[in-house]
């Protein structure tokens, strides 16, 4: 299971997040930038969202923010060779 302790989180991430949890602030996601379990708890406790649930869901995102990183983007090595 990927651990939300081991993401980092890059300008693409704190877009992602911020489109699905909206009600969070640039302040909210500075504060918890090194702290992955502190953001948890910021989304929980401005939204209601279940633990269960925000943990998903915000994992999702890291990894995949943390794969795309890594293998560098995709959309823009096919929209480049087109």
């Amino acid at each position: 299971m990927y651990k939300l302790k081991d993401a980092p989180m890059g300008a693409e991430a704190r877009g992602q997040i911020r489109v699905i949890w909206p009600q969070l602030t640039d302040d909210d996601l500075d504060e918890a930038r090194d702290d992955p379990e502190k953001l948890v708890g910021r989304i929980k406790e401005k939204t209601g969202g279940l633990d269960v649930c925000v943990r998903a869901r915000l994992g999702f995102i890291l990894k995949k923010a943390a794969e795309e990183g890594r293998e560098g983007n995709p959309r823009s090595r096919t929209a480049s060779a087109r």
